[in-house]
């Protein structure tokens, strides 16, 4: 199991090294490219599925609102070229 861990490290070590190398408007490409694919993933899910949630996608950072008010974002951070996701639970007896 550590050596798996490691190999992990190494290669997220890799691609973080890379991805800083990259040329700013090749990350944004790539980076956009890939919130296109979880909004094109989202649709096709939702096709077969009972799921009530709505998302968008604007200027890098995608936003899925769940029906019981819970909400993940996935956004670009470009000076770190790296992608963040953040949650947010629903609370009981919020009006949000």
């Amino acid at each position: 199991m550590a050596a798996n861990s490691a190999a992990n490290y190494r290669a997220n070590f890799s691609l973080s090294t890379l991805a800083r190398d990259m040329d700013e408007s090749v990350f944004i490409a790539a980076a956009d490219a890939t919130l296109d694919k979880i909004g094109l993933a989202l649709d096709a899910a939702l096709e077969t599925s009972d799921a009530d949630l709505d998302w968008s996608l604007r200027d890098g950072v995608l936003t899925i609102e769940c029906d019981d008010g819970s909400r993940i974002i996935v956004n670009r951070h470009v000076p770190n070229r790296e992608m963040w996701v953040a949650a947010k639970t629903a609370q009981a007896g919020s009006s949000d």
